[in-house]
């Protein structure tokens, strides 16, 4: 199985691909949703909570009216408020 066919499966999606940034805290930038760092992607939870998820840790998604819901370790629950074709769009591009 080649790489293109898990990253072909994100592209009917509607998704943007995450920008990769070194380090953004550093250069004064502000963080963004669906901005990579590293093997990590930023997001803020319904609660306002910033988190960086690693594509591999999470263990299920899904859609929601409001948003998506995602299944991290230890069985943790996150709610971010966007559409599911964007966030798993995101989380597929790091992989």
């Amino acid at each position: 199985m080649s790489n293109d066919a898990s990253i072909g499966d994100a592209r009917d999606l509607d998704t943007e691909r995450p920008e990769t940034y070194s380090c953004p805290a550093e250069d004064g930038q502000e963080l963004q949703d669906g901005m990579r760092i590293g093997r990590y992607l930023v997001l803020r939870d319904a609660e306002g909570r910033q988190l960086a998820i690693a594509a591999h840790a999470v263990a299920a998604a899904s859609a929601l009216d409001d948003g998506t819901l995602l299944m991290l370790p230890a069985g943790k629950l996150a709610v971010v408020p966007h559409p599911f074709a964007r966030v798993v769009g995101w989380l597929a591009a790091l992989r």
